[in-house]
Formats: structure tokens, sequence, C-alpha cells
């Protein structure tokens, strides 16, 4: 029985596939706009390596966000797909949940502060909305260490890497998505899931009523 991990929320796109507690397959890569194709190439891709891959597949592992609007839709929509043409049951996962579990014990004794990029303007901090430019003075100021770990821009990582009290985990110290699907793979569900995003989509409506031909 294979279990599907997907998450599409953040900067980097991330699929792995487990057999009960094997990791078979696992892939990361950067987030281009496009994951409605990569993320499908690559599962069609599987199921040619594991011809009964949808036949036996029994979890799929979704990470709902917050995330980007499209990236994030394109990875819940793909998943819920997935529910409906195969016999497997799904779980979701918000963002914080998959970075937090990452990790490890000894990481976990600094007392590390989750920062999740939304816009180059503001980070989410410990799931808290804030300000880049207001927190990186907060820390330029501190004298104490401040662990972080998480996933910002190249230019916000940019502005605080070099500052003294600003202690970054970096992202290949962490636990791989495969290991933390093992986690937080428990009992699954038959209904869809529902994406979460950074904002709400700016969705307008129509200036004028728009006029049908009789």
């Amino acid at each position: 029985m294979y279990t599907l991990g997907l998450d599409t929320t953040t900067r980097k796109t991330r699929l792995a596939l487990l057999k009960k507690d094997e990791v078979i397959f696992e892939r990361e890569w950067a987030s281009n706009a496009n994951e409605s194709e990569t993320v499908i190439k690559t599962i069609q891709s599987l199921t040619e390596t594991t011809p009964m891959l949808f036949q036996q597949l029994k979890k799929i592992i979704s990470i709902n966000g917050p995330g980007g609007f499209n990236a994030t839709r394109v990875g819940v929509t793909i998943a819920n797909s997935l529910l409906w043409l195969t016999k497997a049951e799904i779980i979701s996962h918000d963002t914080f949940t998959l970075w937090k579990k990452r990790l490890t014990k000894e990481q976990k004794k600094t007392k590390p502060h989750l920062l999740i990029k939304i816009n180059e303007h503001e980070i989410f901090i410990d799931e808290k909305p804030t300000e880049f430019e207001k927190f990186a003075k907060e820390i330029k100021k501190r004298k104490s260490p401040y662990f972080a770990y998480g996933e910002l821009s190249p230019t916000q990582h940019f502005e605080l890497k070099n500052m003294e009290s600003f202690k970054w985990i970096d992202e290949s110290q962490l636990q791989k998505f495969a290991e933390v699907l093992k986690e937080i793979g428990g009992k699954g569900k038959r209904t869809h899931i529902s994406p979460k995003y950074f904002k709400p989509p700016k969705i307008t409506a129509a200036k004028k009523k728009t006029r049908y031909v009789k």
C-alpha cells in the first residue's frame, strides 16, 4: 500500500511516495508558476515505474496552506482529483505543521522561530503575519541569539544573514519531506480538502453587466 505526499505551498514544490515506511520516491524543485504541469508529469512518471500505484494508493497527504493562491490551489486540486480517481483516503496539514515537524530533537532545544515568506514586505513569524522591515530592525537591535528556520525570499535572507544575532538553521539540516510524512500520516477521510491562502484572491466583480445574445 502506498502513501503519496504533496506540497506546493511555498517556494519549493515537494512530492514523495512511500510504500509503508519505505521511501520509494522523493523530489523537490523550485516553484515556477507551472505546478499544474510539473506535478502531473511527475505523478505520471511514477505510474510508469509503479504500475499499480493508483490501485494500491492508500493515503494522499496534502499540505493545504497557507500559501500562494495559484500554487496552493493547484496542489490541493490535484490531491482532490486523486482522491476521486482512487480508493485512497486524504489527509491535510497546514504549512506550519509541516515545517515544525521538520525540526530534529537537537534543533528544538534552541526553540527556533518559524519564518515563512508571504511576500517581499510581509512574513509569518510563528504563524503571525508581520511586516518584514519592522522585524529586521528588531533583530538588528538584539543582543541575544535569535534562532530561526523556514523559507524566506533571497532578498529577505540576504538582509538578515549578516546580523550577528540572527542564527539561521539551513533547510538542508532539517528532516526531509518524506520523513515527515511518516509522522503526520494519520487517519484519512473520503471527502475533499480546501486550500488556505496567504491572502484572499483579488477577484473583482465586473463593472458592467454582461449581455447575453438570445
